[in-house]
């Protein structure tokens, strides 16, 4: 894992799109006043050549005869601005030029000239002497009685422009950096108040531990990204903390279950193993660590069966079911769990209902739900199977005259290992796993589990399924539900 730090990736970032605009908006800059002057430069060359033009049109005679030496500031350009004039024949061959050229000679672009015959021509930038840059206009001078008089040229000298230039070029070499530097120092300073938050929150996450996952994140009063995150971690915890609390509660509940029946098992190998017990005796040992054994074997497939469908190892098999011939079924098995326990189960109000679901798992849900009425039911009671269908729903009953439910213990008895006061007896065999079975299945299926219960009266546990013909295949499919082997709780 890279030590590269967020705020560092921040500062370098902004840094680069800070240097990369400063530097566009200094060349942009530093183009656009250079072609600025570059167009005066021109304006002025243009003034320059007509007041040429007008100073020779009042000429009469041989252009020869200006003297070097001549009075006029048109032909003799004062120091400065530095500016040249050169007067050429029709044939090319220099006739006049300004004392400030000496014996130099201003560059004749001979190509311009013949290309165009008339009107103003600037040249491409050049070079006078020692390097000195300069721009030349070359133009037509007037004719006099009809006659063409040549060419003229004005140049002006383009030094101090490119002084300035590469003045403007090099205090952009110098502060570019330095504009760099500082917003490096800038986005630094910013990005770490802006990121100071964020140190608390890891300092506080630091913290905590399975001990104290109670602790929240100190909340902002403003809903920016930060806030939004906080609250984000804030409910991963709080669903941490309910987890952690469910898996400890859970081994703690899984421990009390199996401490019973390893004592039974302990108890009574000692007892079979003990010097002259009677085969009587060892035959009653080995049949309650038999029956010991099996009632934890049983606890074992349901806890599996429920982390099968909680952590989604395999998908449930959706098809188009049938819930009459499933629910005849379980009332043929469940008849031999009441006979055994002196109850009578019967059959209510049967109605054709279609859905999507996994039969075997619509199997286990029904004999859970027989298995504990008749659990709980005195001998003599009975417990009765309906199916029903209520608008889109198909509703799966199962009533009996048990012990009944107190009030305050109905929000609990889906709960793992949950049983009730009346109930807490070992050797009823009951595990508390079997209506957390039922509720899992039921929403897998999309549906609910309903009870309604009085003291004494008996219980009655209503599933809701939605129907085939409001629940597609695919949104079956598409639950992505887990699939699970039948077993019995």
């Amino acid at each position: 894992m890279r030590g590269r730090s967020l705020r560092f990736e921040v500062t370098f970032w902004y840094s680069v799109v800070m240097g990369v605009t400063l530097l566009v908006v200094g060349v942009s800059i530093e183009r656009v006043a250079y072609n600025r002057i570059s167009a005066s430069i021109d304006n002025s060359l243009r003034q320059s050549a007509y007041a040429v033009i007008n100073e020779v049109a009042l000429l009469e005679g041989d252009l020869r005869q200006i003297p070097l030496d001549s009075a006029s500031t048109v032909l003799n350009p004062p120091p400065w601005p530095p500016r040249y004039v050169q007067l050429l024949s029709v044939q090319g061959e220099i006739i006049y030029r300004s004392r400030n050229l000496g014996h130099y000679r201003l560059p004749i672009d001979t190509a311009a000239i013949r290309k165009r015959q008339s009107g103003m021509v600037v040249s491409p930038d050049m070079k006078l002497y020692k390097d000195e840059p300069i721009r030349v206009i070359t133009f037509p001078l007037p004719p006099i009685k009809k006659r063409q008089m040549g060419w003229g040229q004005v140049a002006m000298s383009l030094h101090d422009l490119d002084r300035a230039k590469k003045k403007n070029r090099l205090a952009l070499a110098f502060t570019l950096p330095a504009a760099i530097a500082i917003s490096a120092i800038a986005g630094w300073w910013l990005a770490g108040r802006a990121l100071r938050p964020i140190d608390g929150v890891i300092r506080t996450a630091r913290r905590i531990r399975a001990e104290n996952l109670d602790e929240r994140l100190t909340r902002r009063e403003v809903d920016d990204e930060l806030g939004r995150l906080i609250e984000t971690l804030n409910d991963l915890l709080e669903r941490l903390e309910l987890n952690f609390r469910q898996i400890s509660q859970f081994s703690a509940d899984v421990s009390h279950e199996l401490r019973t029946p390893l004592t039974i098992v302990q108890g009574e190998a000692e007892v079979a193993l003990r010097q002259g017990a009677k085969p009587e005796e060892m035959r009653l040992a080995l049949e309650l660590v038999l029956d010991e054994a099996q009632k934890m074997s049983k606890l074992v497939r349901n806890l599996l069966t429920l982390a099968r469908l909680e952590t989604g190892q395999h998908r449930p098999q959706f098809v188009a079911t049938p819930l009459a011939p499933i629910v005849e079924d379980l009332a043929e098995e469940g008849q031999v769990l009441a006979q055994a326990k002196g109850l009578t189960l019967r059959l209510g109000q049967m109605e054709d209902a279609e859905i999507y679901g996994d039969a075997v798992l619509l199997h286990q849900l029904g004999f859970n739900l027989i298995e504990n009425a008749v659990r709980y039911t005195p001998s003599g009671g009975h417990v009765e199977l309906s199916l029903i269908t209520v608008g889109e729903f198909a509703h799966l009953i199962v009533r009996d005259t048990g012990l009944g439910i107190e009030e305050s213990e109905l929000k609990h008895i889906f709960d793992r290992f949950y049983r009730g006061d009346k109930a807490r007896n070992h050797a009823e065999g009951g595990s508390g796993l079997g209506l957390a079975l039922v509720k899992q299945i039921a929403e897998i299926h999309r549906g609910t589990v309903e009870v309604t219960s009085k003291p004494g009266e008996g219980s009655a546990f209503t599933v809701v399924l939605p129907l085939k013909t409001y629940m597609g295949a695919e949104s079956s499919e598409a639950s992505g539900m887990p699939i699970v082997e039948r077993t019995r709780s």
